[in-house]
């Protein structure tokens, strides 16, 4: 089954009235939470692993800080 698009949304499309259901400017709370709890479970914390003795967490971390 196709979806139709109809001549009234098309409409709406070219007057510029169709509005955005996603936000992408804030980032909801649960989800930063998820996020850092997905991040941890992927790089670690301090003292967890081998591969943060050598410094490379805090490199990684670091990184994720300041943007990329």
């Amino acid at each position: 089954m196709s979806i139709l698009n109809l001549f009234s949304k098309r409409q709406k499309k070219v007057r510029g009235e169709v509005t955005d259901v996603y936000s992408y400017t804030k980032v909801p709370q649960p989800l930063r939470v998820q996020l850092v709890h997905i991040i941890m479970a992927a790089i670690g914390f301090e003292n967890q692993r081998e591969i943060l003795r050598s410094g490379l967490a805090d490199q990684v971390y670091a990184m994720l800080n300041s943007g990329l």
